[in-house]
């Protein structure tokens, strides 16, 4: 009978935990998408090669979603509008 109190009070405890995750997988997300960038560019110089056109596409999809993520407070109001309606 008490299933559903323990299910609200978990699922507030993930949501509390997933808000201060947020936070970690950011600063995470940031570092490995300039790590990549910083190994890309340093493969580049050291080999003398160009790099593929397939690698220059995936890192700027990384760093356009990771813009995307950053910037998700300025424009989530006109989010939840288009939503509702």
């Amino acid at each position: 009978m008490a299933f559903p109190a323990i299910a609200l009070a978990g699922g507030g405890a993930l949501l509390i935990w997933i808000d201060a995750a947020t936070k970690a997988m950011f600063v995470a997300a940031l570092l490995s998408v300039t790590g990549a960038w910083g190994w890309v560019i340093y493969r580049a110089r050291s080999t003398g090669k160009r790099t593929a056109k397939p690698t220059l596409l995936m890192m700027q999809a990384a760093t356009a979603v990771l813009v995307l993520g950053l910037a998700f407070p300025a424009y989530e109001p006109f989010v939840i509008k288009l939503i509702k309606g």
